[in-house]
């Protein structure tokens, strides 16, 4: 049941509602009452059907929205002869858009409703504001993702890790207020051609250019718009770059 649990609260959360203790024991029971396979794929069914009713905006359940969704799910199940929707056309203007808050760590859902912000403006021809956010919102996924690795999240006091080697992410700001030499940094950033044929990093606090020469590539596919991380020394304000590579997968399971 333990683990019931926290299936149905990291998946919800997941998603940006809330549950209390009797919603999560209501889900619980019904739950129990299908094969443990199946678990995933209903509460799945259920967040969509709640993702269709208007909440008033707020991200806390409670036991009265589970059980109206429950009861509507019930209903639907016990219809027969029905065709089945395999196939769903959702407009393009209307695909459910989500920001990455830093604050709560996690993403947001934008209502459709606001469209007249600019942060969910929809349009055929983008204004270039809106390319900034596309690449400024993947960073942030990113960042956030890599801080969770083993390799650079920091040292817990009662953690096993203690004693194993880390490594710190530094800001491009970080090497821009440094005049002098500075050796063996590791940056997160992505790779930008802002002059021809000059290659550069940049993450939100700065940009600098790029010494390819003395480089090893771990393996990949290295393009113009891609993150990476780059480890290197900064000589003259040029970041000379000693090894490259991509940012560390996750799990499903880690990421949830």
């Amino acid at each position: 049941m333990a683990f019931v649990n926290q299936l149905i609260k990291s998946t919800f959360k997941l998603h940006g509602f809330n549950l209390n203790t009797e919603s999560t024991r209501i889900l619980a029971e019904s739950l129990s009452k299908i094969d443990e396979q199946n678990h995933e794929d209903t509460l799945e069914k259920i967040i969509d059907e709640l993702a269709k009713k208007n909440l008033d905006g707020t991200s806390c359940l409670t036991k009265a929205d589970i059980e109206n969704v429950l009861k509507e799910l019930n209903q639907n199940d016990k219809k027969s002869g029905e065709k089945v929707e395999i196939f769903h056309i959702i407009d393009a203007f209307d695909v459910p858009k989500s920001i990455y808050c830093e604050v709560t760590k996690k993403l947001i859902k934008l209502s459709n409703n606001s469209r007249s912000q600019a942060v969910n403006c929809r349009s055929l021809l983008g204004e270039s504001r809106a390319k900034i956010d596309i690449f400024t919102q993947r960073f942030k996924i990113i960042h956030q993702r890599t801080m969770r690795h083993e390799l650079f999240s920091p040292c817990v006091v009662s953690s096993n890790n203690i004693g194993k080697k880390k490594f710190q992410l530094k800001p491009i700001e970080y090497l821009l207020s440094n005049v002098n030499h500075v050796e063996d940094i590791i940056v997160l950033g992505m790779i930008s051609q802002l002059k021809e044929n000059k290659f550069f990093i940049e993450d939100q606090t700065g940009h600098l250019p790029l010494n390819l020469s003395d480089a090893k590539y771990h393996s990949g596919i290295y393009t113009e718009g891609c993150f990476v991380l780059a480890e290197g020394n900064l000589v003259d304000g040029i970041f000379e770059v000693k090894a490259l590579g991509f940012p560390p997968a996750e799990f499903e399971s880690t990421s949830r």
